[in-house]
């Protein structure tokens, strides 16, 4: 099985691809890493950034943590919500990723997906426990400027809708 084959499966979102790869090989799947200027990345950042939920599930299923960190610390989840992946951000948060986390730019899922204008995914968010305060540090670096009205928006909306208890 190749390293390269399997990583452009993934990050060009090829299930068949994969699964022809997949199955050639389970058992290292989730050992392999792809090597990019020095630095390691596992399998499962190229699914995400491809957006094949299935491929996602099935890493996750054979053991990939989905709280794993790139190397500025940007989370899975994070990559998910800013390239607007709603199933696979849906699947990391099913299997615990962490809704809070701040990436080296001081940044959370949220606040990736309202720079991004994701509402469907802030929604999904705050459903799940995303904290609603914006750092206003990590607002100027990732350059948004309406993405505490739009997270306060959406939080106000799913309140209405009983689907928020407060605003946290």
């Amino acid at each position: 099985m190749g390293v390269d084959l399997i990583s452009i499966a993934c990050s060009k979102a090829d299930l068949s691809l994969f699964l022809d790869e997949y199955n050639k090989n389970k058992s290292i799947i989730n050992k392999m890493f792809v090597d990019i200027q020095g630095d390691k990345y596992p399998l499962i950042f190229f699914a995400v950034y491809g957006g094949n939920s299935k491929i996602v599930e099935i890493l996750i299923e054979n053991g990939v943590d989905v709280n794993t960190l790139a190397k500025n610390k940007q989370s899975l989840l994070s990559i998910a919500t800013k390239k607007g992946y709603y199933e696979v951000a849906k699947i990391l948060i099913e299997h615990g990723a962490n809704v809070n986390h701040r990436c080296n730019f001081r940044s959370t899922s949220l606040m990736w997906a309202a720079s991004e204008g994701h509402d469907e995914i802030i929604s999904l968010l705050i459903s799940n426990g995303a904290n609603l305060k914006i750092n206003p540090i990590a607002r100027i670096r990732i350059g948004m400027s309406s993405d505490k009205k739009r997270v306060l928006k959406k939080a106000r909306e799913l309140q209405k809708k009983g689907m928020l208890s407060t605003m946290n």
